[in-house]
């Protein structure tokens, strides 16, 4: 049973997440050291609050088919339209603040850090969850948060990509086996954009219309994306371009490292021989930080996410027979910029995952 200052906890994290956008956007006005709030709360408050409730034992770890407390279940879609209205309205206003040159060079670099670290991880872990989603409007804001990052298309690269090829050879948002961060961070960016823009153009194929031409989405969107590039080059300068360019790949980086942990070397193969298995959640890593989860939208229950894919992150439970990374999310992120460390960490996880399934299929 949830305790009440479980709960009382739970919703204090998730109100930082939501109003992650506001705390950037107050930090830049206050100038100086404050336009680090962003990175500040997410690497430092976050790590301390998460250190401080699992000694205390509130931030236990989550167990299977837990639900998440009702307080936090019942305003979820609220909880993303104000994170997704306060991210796409912040990201221009730090952008025309640097513009503007209003900001020192030190100030630029922290209000670079913080928006890159919100829109990396709360804000695109939030517009995954609302590119999902029946609702247009709701797809919508979803594709606007990550346009402010230059990477709306990843709305037809996921949603038409990856979870119809997750765990297969071709499929950009899965890790292969002994690939670096840094091999796959290309892959996903640069074939991802290519397989947004080719599925794209063969549902238009199917449609009868021409493949790239107006209804392509991606065909679109980039093209819009080269004019806003051009006329904030024009009218603020190579310096307000050059800062949403850098604050864009670092925030892109972010985004898709989430994916790399979370499929890391977890394939799908033929086991009749004529074609690929069906996708399972044994093809997901998973992660039952509580507290992290509480920040993040529940995106370490990433099972359940390719299980149903439609249902929303308040839905989300852990499985039974979960496959979990060896460290936290935040953990195994700093880790995976370190090859050697993170590909042998996860090879002795494999190894032993691997033991422990081929003693359940030999078990009478």
């Amino acid at each position: 049973m949830t305790s009440r200052a479980e709960v009382r906890v739970a919703v204090l994290v998730r109100t930082l997440a939501v109003f992650l956008p506001a705390i950037v956007a107050v930090g830049v006005a206050l100038r100086g050291m404050f336009t680090f709030a962003g990175a500040f709360v997410l690497f430092v408050v976050l790590s301390v609050v998460e250190v401080l409730l699992n000694a205390s034992g509130i931030g236990a770890k989550s167990r299977p088919r837990e639900p998440e407390v009702a307080a936090l279940r019942r305003g979820a879609r609220i909880q993303l339209w104000v994170y997704g209205v306060l991210h796409v309205a912040v990201y221009p206003y730090v952008v025309y603040l640097v513009a503007t040159g209003r900001l020192g060079t030190l100030e630029t670099i922290g209000a670079g850090a913080s928006l890159a670290c919100m829109a990396g991880t709360v804000g695109g872990l939030a517009g995954h969850d609302l590119i999902h989603k029946r609702s247009p409007l709701d797809r919508a804001l979803g594709i606007a948060i990550y346009a402010t990052s230059s990477y709306g298309h990843f709305y037809s690269s996921h949603i038409g990509g990856h979870h119809v090829n997750v765990g297969l050879h071709g499929d950009w948002g899965t890790a292969r086996r002994g690939e670096t961060i840094y091999g796959f961070l290309y892959r996903a960016m640069v074939h991802g954009f290519v397989g947004g823009l080719r599925i794209e153009a063969a549902r238009l194929r199917r449609r009868g219309e021409r493949r790239y031409g107006l209804g392509n989405f991606v065909v679109v969107y980039a093209a819009v994306t080269v004019v806003v590039w051009a006329l904030l080059a024009a009218f603020a300068g190579p310096r307000a371009l050059v800062f949403l360019l850098v604050v864009s790949v670092v925030s892109i980086a972010f985004m898709e490292l989430f994916n790399y942990i979370s499929h890391y070397a977890l394939t799908r193969a033929s086991s009749d021989g004529r074609g690929a298995d069906p996708i399972a959640p044994e093809h997901t890593w998973e992660s039952n930080d509580k507290v992290v989860n509480w920040f993040i939208f529940n995106a370490g229950l990433h099972k359940h996410h390719h299980d149903k894919p439609a249902h929303g992150f308040e839905r989300l439970t852990l499985f039974e027979d979960a496959d979990y990374i060896p460290y936290g999310i935040a953990m195994m992120a700093i880790v995976s910029f370190v090859p050697p460390l993170y590909l042998r960490k996860m090879e002795s996880v494999i190894a032993s995952r691997e033991s422990r399934r081929t003693a359940t299929d030999r078990a009478p």
